[in-house]
Protein backbone atom coordinates (compact mmCIF):
# COMPACT_ATOMS: atom_id res chain seq x y z
CA UNK A 1 0.00 0.00 0.00
CA UNK A 2 1.41 3.38 -0.98
CA UNK A 3 0.36 6.19 1.33
CA UNK A 4 -1.60 9.10 -0.08
CA UNK A 5 0.96 11.36 1.63
CA UNK A 6 3.87 9.73 -0.20
CA UNK A 7 6.27 12.13 -1.90
CA UNK A 8 6.01 12.52 -5.66
CA UNK A 9 8.36 13.99 -8.23
CA UNK A 10 11.60 13.44 -10.06
CA UNK A 11 13.62 13.55 -6.81
CA UNK A 12 11.96 10.30 -5.74
CA UNK A 13 14.14 7.24 -6.40
CA UNK A 14 12.76 4.51 -4.15
CA UNK A 15 9.85 3.74 -1.90
CA UNK A 16 10.11 2.37 1.63
CA UNK A 17 7.48 1.16 4.08
CA UNK A 18 6.03 4.21 5.79
CA UNK A 19 2.44 3.16 6.40
CA UNK A 20 1.49 1.35 9.61
CA UNK A 21 5.06 0.90 10.85
CA UNK A 22 5.50 -0.58 14.34
CA UNK A 23 7.93 1.48 16.40
CA UNK A 24 8.71 2.43 19.95
CA UNK A 25 6.87 5.53 21.09
CA UNK A 26 6.98 7.52 24.31
CA UNK A 27 7.79 5.55 27.46
CA UNK A 28 8.95 2.56 25.37
CA UNK A 29 5.43 1.69 24.26
CA UNK A 30 5.21 -0.02 20.86
CA UNK A 31 2.75 1.78 18.62
CA UNK A 32 1.86 2.00 14.94
CA UNK A 33 2.94 5.09 12.99
CA UNK A 34 2.86 6.34 9.41
CA UNK A 35 4.77 8.89 7.36
CA UNK A 36 8.06 9.63 5.67
CA UNK A 37 9.71 9.91 9.08
CA UNK A 38 9.30 6.14 9.30
CA UNK A 39 10.14 5.36 5.68
CA UNK A 40 13.41 7.30 5.29
CA UNK A 41 15.25 5.56 8.16
CA UNK A 42 14.58 2.19 6.53
CA UNK A 43 16.40 3.32 3.39
CA UNK A 44 19.30 4.56 5.53
CA UNK A 45 19.49 1.25 7.40
CA UNK A 46 19.54 -0.73 4.15
CA UNK A 47 22.30 1.51 2.75
CA UNK A 48 24.27 1.04 5.99
CA UNK A 49 23.92 -2.74 5.87
CA UNK A 50 25.14 -2.76 2.26
CA UNK A 51 28.06 -0.42 2.99
CA UNK A 52 29.21 -2.68 5.81
CA UNK A 53 30.09 -5.24 3.16
CA UNK A 54 32.58 -2.85 1.55
CA UNK A 55 32.97 0.72 2.78
CA UNK A 56 34.85 1.63 -0.41
CA UNK A 57 31.71 1.27 -2.57
CA UNK A 58 30.33 4.54 -3.90
CA UNK A 59 26.95 6.02 -3.09
CA UNK A 60 26.07 5.47 -6.77
CA UNK A 61 26.74 1.74 -6.35
CA UNK A 62 24.56 1.49 -3.22
CA UNK A 63 21.73 3.47 -4.83
CA UNK A 64 21.92 1.38 -8.01
CA UNK A 65 21.83 -1.87 -6.02
CA UNK A 66 18.84 -0.74 -3.97
CA UNK A 67 17.05 0.31 -7.16
CA UNK A 68 17.88 -2.89 -9.03
CA UNK A 69 16.62 -5.12 -6.22
CA UNK A 70 13.52 -3.09 -5.34
CA UNK A 71 10.09 -4.67 -5.76
CA UNK A 72 7.88 -3.19 -8.45
CA UNK A 73 4.82 -1.34 -7.16
CA UNK A 74 1.38 -1.94 -8.66
CA UNK A 75 0.26 1.65 -8.63
CA UNK A 76 0.05 3.84 -11.72
CA UNK A 77 1.46 6.90 -9.92
CA UNK A 78 4.46 5.00 -8.52
CA UNK A 79 4.92 2.32 -11.18
CA UNK A 80 8.38 3.60 -12.12
CA UNK A 81 9.67 3.34 -8.55
CA UNK A 82 10.38 0.26 -6.49
CA UNK A 83 9.85 -0.63 -2.87
CA UNK A 84 13.16 -1.41 -1.16
CA UNK A 85 13.72 -5.11 -0.59
CA UNK A 86 16.39 -5.59 2.10
CA UNK A 87 16.62 -9.37 1.75
CA UNK A 88 16.99 -9.19 -2.03
CA UNK A 89 19.56 -6.37 -1.88
CA UNK A 90 21.73 -8.25 0.61
CA UNK A 91 21.46 -11.56 -1.25
CA UNK A 92 22.26 -9.98 -4.65
CA UNK A 93 25.15 -7.82 -3.39
CA UNK A 94 28.04 -10.02 -4.58
CA UNK A 95 26.56 -10.67 -8.04
CA UNK A 96 25.71 -6.99 -8.48
CA UNK A 97 29.22 -5.96 -7.39
CA UNK A 98 30.77 -8.26 -10.01
CA UNK A 99 28.73 -6.82 -12.86
CA UNK A 100 28.32 -3.17 -11.83
CA UNK A 101 30.18 -0.58 -13.87
CA UNK A 102 29.96 2.94 -12.55
CA UNK A 103 29.12 5.47 -15.21
CA UNK A 104 31.70 8.17 -15.68
CA UNK A 105 30.54 11.63 -14.71
CA UNK A 106 30.83 13.53 -17.99
CA UNK A 107 29.43 16.78 -16.67
CA UNK A 108 31.61 19.85 -17.03
CA UNK A 109 33.80 20.47 -13.98
CA UNK A 110 33.35 24.00 -12.68
CA UNK A 111 35.92 25.83 -10.59
CA UNK A 112 33.54 27.51 -8.13
CA UNK A 113 36.23 29.86 -6.78
CA UNK A 114 37.02 31.15 -10.27
CA UNK A 115 33.31 31.35 -11.10
CA UNK A 116 32.70 33.51 -8.00
CA UNK A 117 35.61 35.78 -9.00
CA UNK A 118 34.19 36.11 -12.52
CA UNK A 119 30.73 36.95 -11.14
CA UNK A 120 32.21 39.58 -8.80
CA UNK A 121 34.10 41.16 -11.72
CA UNK A 122 30.93 41.15 -13.86
CA UNK A 123 28.96 42.83 -11.06
CA UNK A 124 31.68 45.52 -10.75
CA UNK A 125 31.49 46.14 -14.51
CA UNK A 126 27.69 46.37 -14.38
CA UNK A 127 27.91 48.86 -11.51
CA UNK A 128 30.50 50.93 -13.44
CA UNK A 129 28.34 50.92 -16.58
CA UNK A 130 25.24 51.94 -14.59
CA UNK A 131 27.17 54.85 -13.10
CA UNK A 132 28.31 55.93 -16.57
CA UNK A 133 24.76 55.67 -17.93
CA UNK A 134 23.42 57.68 -14.97
CA UNK A 135 26.06 60.37 -15.66
CA UNK A 136 25.12 60.54 -19.36
CA UNK A 137 21.40 60.73 -18.52
CA UNK A 138 22.10 63.52 -16.02
CA UNK A 139 24.18 65.44 -18.61
CA UNK A 140 21.44 65.06 -21.23
CA UNK A 141 18.76 66.24 -18.84
CA UNK A 142 20.79 69.41 -18.04
CA UNK A 143 21.25 70.18 -21.74
CA UNK A 144 17.50 70.40 -22.30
Amino acid sequence: IVSEDCAKGEELELLAPGESVCSYGPFGIIDVYSGTSFAAPQVVVLASILWQKDKEKSAKFIRALMGATAKKVDNSVYASYGLIDCKQAVSQYEEFARTYVEKEDTREKIDIIQLNKDIAETVKNIDRLRAEIDKIVEELSHDQ
